[in-house]
């Protein structure tokens, strides 16, 4: 293993290998900003420390809300990082809105 770690530092990681290590750090992070409220109010409960009440419904709904908030934004940090995905869904919105504008020109002439 000495070895291996050796030999890469010799040489200069790519640009491919920063561009996902960012990536992997962006998301790893975000689930652990978005996790964190939910298991600092466990391990609360555990030294049973006790709060207000107002204090543990804000802790439990923040506990459900921002696990769901990092699945959410897990696919917006994968399509930015990635150029393919990016036009891909870029031509997606660009069709969907072309759709939506002939549908809303349609029932205003239609009227």
């Amino acid at each position: 293993q000495v070895i291996c770690l050796h030999r890469s530092s010799q040489f200069p990681a790519s640009s491919n290998q920063r561009h996902v290590t960012i990536t992997v750090i962006l998301m790893s992070s975000l689930f652990v900003i978005c996790n964190s409220a939910f298991y600092g109010y466990m391990f609360s409960m555990l030294l049973g420390l006790k709060y207000r009440d107002h204090f543990t419904l804000f802790i439990a709904v923040f506990g459900t809300v921002l696990p769901i908030l990092s699945s959410a934004l897990n696919p917006v940090i994968i399509i930015s990082r990635s150029s393919g995905l990016r036009e891909r869904f870029l031509d997606t919105a660009r069709r969907v809105q072309t759709s939506l504008r002939r549908q809303c020109l349609n029932r205003v002439s239609a009227e």
